[in-house]
């Protein structure tokens, strides 16, 4: 089992809260101060300087319940108070996302853009609160000055640990549902197309030397694949190489505005 898989969990956890928390802040329609206050005092708890420390040692993944115990009480810091129902509720939807964005990695070390990508779309959540956004951007260069070194096989474990946390978690979640990328029974998809990951070749060409050690090859059918793309930015800012980690209920909104619109344009 890998000793760094913690903070990536927590920390791409984290980022689907504040999504959703988000997301439920904008429903309400709350004056915008309070709902700064209320998303800045969430921000502020699940970054705070001392817990980024005490995940950042290396250590043994934390079992679920311990997990969940910790996203109750960094969920309940501000204002906002949540039942033991609606935080049940509340886990599953961060649970299930981050599950499914650690499947759908093209290669291990594709987790790096993801959790940066949550770090991203928090920043954008908290831009008026500089403390948070402070908070954030220190996070963000721990994660940098651990990860980048990590080789091909620590990144494979790291996954592998990631994996086995998210075992037997088969919650339906309906943006997934939806988008056909989640079946009835919870499971996910997986695509037979996308990007190859770094230094490999698009599938779909055998090569092989004759007697006389000249090439030969052979086509054959496969799913639709391109050539890996821009590598993962570390920057503060910039592309992570992955649109995994991003708001998906964002985007399932902006979908469903759009079809609805389209719909009422054509009756």
């Amino acid at each position: 089992m890998s000793l760094r898989a913690l903070p990536l969990l927590v920390y791409s956890l984290g980022g689907e809260m504040m999504y959703i928390l988000h997301d439920r802040v904008l429903a309400q329609n709350l004056p915008p101060e309070k709902a700064s206050k209320l998303l800045g005092d969430v921000a502020t708890t699940l970054f705070n300087e001392q817990l980024l420390a005490e995940l950042f040692q290396p250590q043994d993944l934390y079992e679920y319940s311990a997990v969940f115990f910790m996203f109750d009480k960094i969920a309940n810091s501000s204002v906002m108070k949540l039942n033991q129902n609606s935080m049940s509720k509340l886990f599953e939807l961060m649970v299930m996302p981050v599950k499914m964005q650690t499947l759908l990695c093209t290669h291990a070390g594709e987790l790096m853009g993801v959790v940066l990508n949550h770090l991203d779309g928090v920043r954008r959540i908290l831009s008026g609160v500089a403390d948070a956004q402070r908070l954030v951007n220190s996070a963000h260069q721990q994660f940098v000055k651990v990860y980048c070194g990590l080789s091909a096989a620590e990144w494979l474990l790291l996954r592998q640990t990631l994996l086995s946390f998210f075992q037997d978690r088969h919650m339906k979640i309906l943006v997934c549902l939806s988008s056909k990328m989640q079946t009835e029974s919870g499971r996910f998809v997986l695509p037979l197309s996308g990007r190859v990951p770094p230094g490999a070749s698009v599938p779909g060409v055998i090569t092989h030397f004759d007697e006389k050690n000249q090439p030969r090859s052979q086509v054959f059918a496969t799913g639709t694949y391109q050539a890996s793309g821009e590598p993962c930015s570390t920057g503060i800012t910039g592309y992570r190489g992955t649109n995994l980690g991003e708001n998906i209920f964002a985007q399932y909104k902006l979908k469903s505005a759009s079809a609805e619109t389209t719909t009422a344009t054509a009756a």
